[in-house]
């Protein structure tokens, strides 16, 4: 692997706005030689395809995927085929991503965040990337006219990307290296497609039953059947806290039709009743 060349944030970082910030619409205007930094850096695929070599890897990054490099990461771009890809690259001090880790407290595992071997990602799903898309353009307008509330706009976003996207607890199935597996979980775990069950996964994956099976099991480490199960008590066990909804229409909403298998199911996840868990959770004061 060639040496990477190390980019400056003082060389490339506006000090008055906080940030870097560059919208690309053609792959030949990305840059492609190897390199690190000393400053955090997003970027987010806001069409087309790209491969992307980071740390001696590859990713094969699709639409809506939005990726967290850490500085000591080795990255650069390829492309994929013939593809041509739109990129946007949001470059920041080291000061704003160790603050947002500082904030989040002694109790998240930044080690999960910053020394995994390859950089944590996620996809958008569609509406999201609109979303982003326009936070992006509102943001990098507003910079030209004022940048004082730039600088805190830009705070809220990286706070609210960084909380949704990657500053999760536990380890999560983000970036498999299939663009279509990632993308097919990040749909699945909307309500109306995780209720309506396998079927439902098996066709917008748009494979045999059997080669879903096999690529769930060996990049998921689970079926899909547990994938979808998994996402349907995660909602029940958010329905059961929250609401007074009756524990069948949870079960019902969440895409279970045996109550029994359900029961079963919340028992094994949550190691109690779905009962004892409302209790368990149920706050009594509101302050």
């Amino acid at each position: 692997m060639k040496t990477p060349i190390q980019l400056r944030a003082e060389n490339i970082i506006d000090p008055a706005l906080e940030a870097h910030y560059a919208f690309l619409s053609t792959f030949s205007a990305i840059t492609t030689r190897l390199h690190t930094h000393n400053f955090y850096e997003l970027f987010f695929i806001r069409s087309g395809k790209v491969e992307h070599l980071v740390n001696g890897d590859i990713q094969h990054l699709d639409a809506g995927a939005l990726v967290f490099i850490r500085p000591p990461d080795a990255h650069c771009y390829r492309q994929a085929g013939q593809h041509d890809c739109q990129l946007i690259n949001l470059a920041v001090p080291t000061y704003l991503i160790d603050g947002l880790l500082r904030y989040m407290g002694d109790d998240f595992d930044s080690q999960l965040l910053l020394e995994s071997p390859l950089p944590k990602a996620a996809y958008l799903d569609e509406n999201s990337r609109l979303l982003l898309w326009e936070q992006f353009i509102h943001w990098n307008t507003m910079q030209l006219s004022a940048p004082a509330q730039a600088r805190l706009e830009l705070r809220l976003l990286l706070a609210s990307l960084f909380t949704r996207y990657f500053a999760t607890s536990t380890p999560e199935p983000t970036l498999t290296g299939l663009a279509w597996l990632d993308m097919l979980c990040q749909t699945m775990r909307q309500p109306e497609h995780f209720a309506a069950g396998v079927e439902r996964m098996q066709t917008l994956a748009g494979c045999s039953a059997e080669h879903l099976a096999r690529t769930c099991r060996r990049y998921l480490q689970m079926t899909p059947t547990a994938f979808v199960n998994g996402l349907r008590l995660d909602y029940a066990a958010n329905h059961l806290a929250h609401t007074d909804t009756t524990i069948a229409d949870v079960a019902f909403e969440a895409g279970f039709e045996n109550l029994s298998h359900f029961y079963h199911l919340f028992q094994k996840r949550f190691h109690q009743s779905p009962q004892h868990y409302r209790r368990s959770r149920r706050k009594l004061v509101v302050p």
